[in-house]
């Protein structure tokens, strides 16, 4: 109360009142703490003594609850950290003793100290955080890890050389005590606590198995891993470790690492006793045993590189008996595979530079004899077999079913008939000669008889049909990219192709097999074989499509053959044909236009039967121009009228019909043009009968004459937009009538005529 009314009349505010307070209260209350803290470890006066002078010098000091937990942190942090520094200094000059006595002295008085803290909590706080795990919310030996890890790593050595190798309860809570005042990690103590307890438990797994068809210790082992106390990750690593040395052991006294059947069930028992997972162990079997297991699989190769069947179950059971899984097992087995198919597959590649390099006379022996073209290019599809064979051979592919066929076969068999053959046999009858007496006579008799016999009959049988998936390729196993494994593939398509009959069925059957050994997908595959297609369709139908519109029965045998050969579908020889079709039709239309003015109808109507007959539209398939369209068809039927082979009526509609159709023209388009066609033509054929009138060439007028009546008919001599003078016009007229009186039509021309020139 005084020293609240000697603020109040000095004006000092609450804050700086306090602070005041505690700068003179806290050293004379430290000193209180320490006193009581030394009581506590000296153990001389009971813990409730200790307290009450506490709170006897805390309340004469106006001590508030913060500063009574404040300063009682720092000053057990304070004693505990004196206390470590003990520690360490035992440490790094190797005192054992005063290590282990310095770790239970400092675990007891932490004891000590929190059942101190507890009672005063208990007394002071209503907090449901207890004082001592606030007081307690601290570390000790900053910057001292390499001190704090040897000082649990000496206790630990210490507590288990003192007791036959076992850690007592008291020592383990010790240790776990002391990790976690000093804030050892739990994972920086594990490590320590693994490579001192590490051997005595290895010691014991070893010394249990070391027979390994009586491995009857595994009480003895579980007794010591419950007195180390060891984790149960670091119990199985410790005894993965004794598995792989005892799994090497046998590998290595074993004859080229083939352990026997004994060996064998050993290990297998081995890895049982210590549970040893199956996956762990068929890693570890595959690391010890698997160069054994490669070494048989070279050696079932032999020479010629592929395992005779009669050594695949041999071999599976060889990898059974080195304890090697399904998968490891085979994986070692392509690996061995690949490294033998390597430098095929890269033999391939020096084959191919070899055939596509130009011949020049370096490449001959002196002697004048050499390699020729034909013979490297039958090597080389050897070789392509070959690898294929080799794979196939080694069972590195899967055969794969998928669907089935229906094949037909001849079967022999017996079969029983009944067959008839005349018998003579001797039978008595009565005499007709002599009643009453007989008489013995020959008779012919009809005797059935079954007799076997052999038929040959055709049957129909369903087999399943089969693909095959290459897993291993020469691209998987980086012998050669993509690029060389499309040019040999390619070598190899047109190397089919261009076999002759003896060589060609073998090498169709390997075509699709060898794109999937070099890993060409389908796609692949079927894009190169197009391009092939492409360049043989087009050097065919550049010369056999001349002066035909479709193909002919040759043509599709040709092509069926070709589809067969290159192993393509449908669907890309129907693309290639149109392709090809449209290249041809396109090069044709462009020779009709570099005719220039010698365009003719001939040479027009070829190209539109054509394109009928192939079923393509110039204009939407080939991008023919509407200005070309329109002189085809002009062309085309200014021959057609001036000719005589379109006249103006129903015939020469449906003539006309049939060219707009075939050059894919509108009919609003062709009308336009014919309309044009007819105006312009009719001027200047008119033209020229004027003149030969003039001219008194009557014979010459009458040549244009009619041709000129022709184009009037289409528009019934109207519109045809001529002027010519009355006495120009009655001159044409009369030279007509005079040349044509009384033949046939003659009237009706004449007509036309009078009506086209007035």
């Amino acid at each position: 109360d005084e020293l609240e009314r000697i603020r109040s009349v000095l004006s000092v505010g609450e804050r700086e009142a306090k602070r005041l307070e505690e700068e003179k209260t806290r050293p004379l209350f430290e000193k209180a703490v320490m006193d009581a803290l030394a009581d506590v470890r000296s153990k001389e006066s009971s813990i409730s003594s200790i307290i009450g002078s506490l709170a006897i010098t805390s309340n004469d000091l106006c001590v508030s609850s913060e500063l009574y937990e404040s300063v009682l942190q720092s000053q057990v942090k304070s004693s505990l950290t004196n206390t470590f520094e003990g520690v360490a200094k035992f440490v790094r000059v190797g005192n054992v003793a005063g290590v282990e006595k310095g770790v239970s002295d400092m675990v007891e008085y932490l004891d000590d100290v929190k059942a101190f803290l507890d009672k005063v909590g208990t007394e002071m706080t209503d907090d449901e955080e207890t004082l001592a795990t606030r007081v307690l919310s601290f570390s000790v030996g900053e910057g001292m890890k390499k001190e704090k890890t040897n000082a649990y790593r000496m206790f630990l050595k210490s507590s288990l050389a003192s007791n036959d190798s076992k850690l007592s309860e008291a020592a383990r809570s010790t240790l776990a005590k002391f990790a976690g005042i000093v804030e050892l990690s739990k994972f920086d103590s594990q490590i320590v606590y693994k490579e001192v307890v590490g051997p005595t438990l290895t010691e014991t797994v070893l010394k249990n198995t070391e027979d390994l068809h009586s491995l009857d210790g595994a009480a003895d082992v579980q007794s010591v891993v419950d007195s180390l106390g060891l984790t149960a990750d670091a119990v199985a690593e410790i005894k993965m470790s004794v598995y792989r040395q005892r799994l090497t052991e046998v590998s290595e006294s074993a004859e080229g690492g083939i352990l026997s059947e004994e060996q064998s069930a050993g290990l297998k028992s081995l890895a049982s006793f210590l549970s040893v997972p199956d996956t762990e162990a068929a890693k570890l079997c595959a690391k010890v045993n698997g160069p054994a297991y490669k070494s048989s699989v070279v050696e079932a190769m032999g020479e010629s590189g592929v395992i005779m069947d009669s050594y695949q179950e041999p071999l599976d059971q060889l990898r059974q008996r080195l304890l090697l899984d399904e998968q490891r097992g085979r994986s070692i087995y392509m690996a061995t595979v690949a490294e033998k198919m390597d430098p095929m597959c890269k033999g391939l590649v020096t084959a191919l530079e070899d055939i596509q390099k130009p011949a020049s006379n370096d490449d001959k022996e002196k002697d004048g004899l050499g390699i020729t073209a034909e013979q490297k290019t039958t090597d080389f599809m050897a070789a392509c077999m070959t690898l294929v064979d080799f794979v196939k051979g080694n069972k590195a592919a899967e055969q794969i079913e998928d669907g089935t066929d229906s094949v037909t076969r001849d079967v022999e068999k017996e079969v029983e008939k009944e067959v008839e053959r005349e018998e003579i046999k001797m039978v008595t009858r009565p005499t007709l000669k002599a009643p009453g007496e007989t008489e013995t006579v020959e008779e012919k008799v009809i005797v059935k008889d079954t007799v076997t016999e052999t038929v040959t009959e055709t049957i129909t049988e369903t087999v399943p049909k089969y693909r095959y998936e290459f897993p291993l390729t020469a691209q998987s196993i980086s012998s050669i990219q993509d690029e060389a494994a499309a040019a040999i593939y390619k070598q190899f398509v047109i190397g089919s192709f261009s076999a002759k009959d003896d060589k060609a069925a073998t090498y169709e059957e390997y075509q699709e097999q060898i794109g999937l050994v070099l890993g060409l997908d389908d796609a692949e595959m079927t894009k190169i074989a197009g391009s092939i297609g492409a360049m043989v369709f087009d050097n065919y139908f550049s010369t056999s499509m001349q002066g035909k519109s479709e193909l002919d029965q040759q043509d599709m045998m040709f092509l069926a053959q070709i589809k067969d050969k290159l192993k393509m579908s449908d669907d890309v020889v129907e693309r290639l044909l149109l392709s090809t079709q449209k290249n041809l039709l396109s090069k044709q239309v462009e020779r009709v236009f570099v005719a220039g003015t010698k365009i003719t109808a001939e040479s027009v109507r070829a190209v539109r039967d054509q394109a009928a007959g192939m079923g393509i539209d110039l204009a939407r398939d080939l991008g023919v121009t509407d200005d070309r369209l329109g002189r085809m068809f002009t062309i085309e039927v200014s021959e057609g009228i001036e000719g005589g082979a379109i006249t103006a009526g129903d015939d020469g509609s449906d003539s006309i019909a049939e060219i707009v159709e075939g050059l894919g023209m509108s009919e609003a388009k062709a009308e336009a043009l014919l309309e044009a066609l007819v105006k312009d033509r009719s001027s200047r054929i008119v033209k020229n009968i004027s003149a030969d009138v003039a001219r008194g060439n009557d014979a010459r007028a009458m040549k244009d004459l009619p041709i000129f009546i022709s184009y009037a008919k289409f528009v019934g001599g109207e519109n045809l937009g001529i002027k010519l003078a009355k006495n120009v016009v009655d001159s044409i007229v009369a030279v007509f009538e005079s040349a044509t009186f009384g033949q046939p039509g003659a009237e009706d021309d004449l007509q036309i005529l009078k009506k086209a020139l007035s």
